[in-house]
């Protein structure tokens, strides 16, 4: 393999391409797959400071030369403890940055430093906005009534070239058998190379409170070598989620203010908002204490033991709601 470099940069909206690319590195850099269960670490830049990033690559690996550290838009974290960082790297972490931006749309300084010391990887424009509507016009032609949220949200983590897109649409012709208008809530069914494959649902179902579908859904992504830490941490992105949007309900704050502080698109919210009946702002306190603990688990406990675990931290889900206990929470 070629001198490893400790810094490498994914840009471009081509998913499936930069996930492509991301695997192949993180089995040359470990080979060993119980080593990358354990030493690759992702995190999403809006739910990480930098400071506990930076303390995170100057961790050791566990029994293995190298860790991997993978940041989700990571142009969030420009600031001068990161800018820092980049100027000295850490030895022993290959620090992943991964952003939808292109080169034009980074902020200057970050821009210099990434050119200088990092392995650089542009994805080619695929003008979403032509995928759009291409999709839009074959649908159309095919008497087959959308939401524009669908059309929006399938391109946004579908590969758009062209023999994609047509595949997408025979499949969307396949699936589309009643007289309804699709929306994004049928893409899970449709999704054939998401970026995170089976995250969507296994999530969905999980804060649904759909224990058993969810634990199946966890044996596959299992099976398919995902990355349990992964998978812890979009459980915890979509608590932070609800814990938040249950205490702006709370205060009377209206949903398009909601979806505009959280970042997410209405439809997201109107499931979010539904999943957060089943759970009171005291038992999202109690599964974060939990989630905690799960990720002391993950990076000290032998790797046969991490599924029994997992599946006990996903079955504290099933509780019955607790009566909301709000004003004990600081």
């Amino acid at each position: 393999m070629s001198a490893l470099k400790t810094i490498y940069v994914y840009l471009g909206k081509d998913h499936q391409e930069i996930k492509n690319q991301i695997a192949s590195l993180e089995e040359k850099i470990i080979p060993d797959l119980t080593s990358r269960k354990i030493n690759i670490i992702p995190y999403f830049a809006e739910d990480i400071e930098a400071e506990q990033l930076i303390s995170e690559c100057q961790t050791y690996p566990v029994f293995s030369e190298y860790k991997i550290v993978k940041v989700f838009d990571f142009e969030k974290l420009n600031n001068k403890i990161f800018l820092n960082y980049l100027n000295s790297p850490s030895s022993n972490t290959i620090l992943i940055l991964v952003s939808q931006k292109l080169e034009k749309e980074l902020p200057k300084e970050l821009l210099e430093i990434l050119k200088k010391i990092a392995h650089l990887y542009i994805t080619k424009d695929k003008y979403d906005n032509d995928a759009q509507e291409y999709i839009s016009n074959q649908l159309r032609n095919m008497e087959i009534k959308f939401t524009p949220d669908f059309i929006k949200y399938l391109v946004e983590q579908e590969n758009t070239n062209i023999s994609h897109l047509n595949t997408l649409c025979e499949m969307i012709k396949n699936y589309y058998t009643a007289d309804y208008a699709l929306t994004p809530d049928d893409i899970p069914n449709l999704m054939t190379s998401s970026k995170i494959p089976n995250i969507f649902e296994f999530i969905d179902t999980l804060f649904s409170k759909d224990l058993s579908k969810a634990l199946r859904i966890f044996h596959r992504m299992q099976s398919e070598e995902s990355n349990e830490f992964f998978i812890l941490s979009m459980i915890y992105r979509q608590l932070k989620l609800l814990w938040i949007a249950k205490s702006l309900l709370s205060k009377k704050i209206s949903t398009n203010q909601i979806a505009s502080q959280l970042k997410i698109q209405p439809f997201q919210l109107q499931k979010i908002i539904k999943q957060t009946n089943n759970f009171s702002l005291y038992q999202i306190q109690i599964l974060f204490q939990k989630l905690s603990r799960m990720d002391f688990i993950l990076k000290s406990l032998d790797q046969s033991l991490i599924a029994i675990h997992f599946e006990m931290f996903l079955m504290s889900f099933k509780n019955e709601k607790i009566i909301d206990r709000s004003d004990k929470i600081p």
